[in-house]
């Protein structure tokens, strides 16, 4: 009966070594596409920023609002 219940209690320990591990991958996956997304997203924001500026001749485009028909 005591066998039983150690191996009963290796088990779940093995169990749950391998769901920590499991869930460690995830974790590791999961923050390199948030590193992965950071940089994407301060490259747009960079290149959002240059769109923006007046270009460096100084003078701004005028966008002029197409007539209503």
């Amino acid at each position: 009966m005591e066998e039983i219940r150690i191996s009963n209690i290796e088990s779940s320990v093995a169990f749950q070594d391998r769901t920590i591990e499991e869930l460690s991958e995830v974790i590791h996956r999961q923050q390199q596409e948030i590193d992965d997304l950071k940089l994407q997203y301060t490259k747009v924001m960079a290149r959002l920023d240059s769109v923006e500026q007046p270009s460096e001749s100084g003078s701004e485009q005028v966008v002029e609002i197409p007539p209503h028909y």
